[in-house]
Order: C-alpha cells, then structure tokens, then sequence
C-alpha cells in the first residue's frame, strides 16, 4: 500500500510512504479498497480484511475467526 504525502523537507513536492506486512498489513496481496465516511480505507487481502487509518498509519485486521458466519471480502 503507499500513500502519497506532502514532503515537508522541500526537496520534492510529494513523497511516497510504503506500507507492507512489517506495518501491520495481514497481506502484501491487496484485492480491493473501499474509502469509508470516516476516511478509513477497507482493504481486502488474500489473509483477511483491514481497515487503515491514513491519519493514525495504524492496520486494524480482521480474519474469519472475527466473525460468527464465513465471509467473502472481494468477488
């Protein structure tokens, strides 16, 4: 996942911030993403659904065992 952010070094307009499983994503294998109302982006993975805080940088994951009933997370 990257994220695109102003560089408040100066030297570049915009700099990219890389995310990958050492920050907390369930997969590097990404399927689908979905902006909520809240700013959170939803993200399906091949090992479950997260919800990232782009304020917070912060991967809140959720798998089947989440959950009562089985649920597909991308068609």
């Amino acid at each position: 996942l990257n994220k695109l952010m102003p560089d408040k070094t100066g030297d570049e307009p915009f700099k990219f911030r890389f995310f990958t499983v050492k920050d907390g994503l369930p997969s590097d294998v990404l399927l689908a993403l979905q902006e909520d109302a809240n700013n959170n982006i939803w993200i399906s993975t091949e090992n479950g659904l997260t919800r990232f805080s782009p304020v917070e940088e912060r991967f809140s994951n959720f798998d089947q065992t989440d959950y009562q009933t089985n649920y597909f997370f991308a068609n």
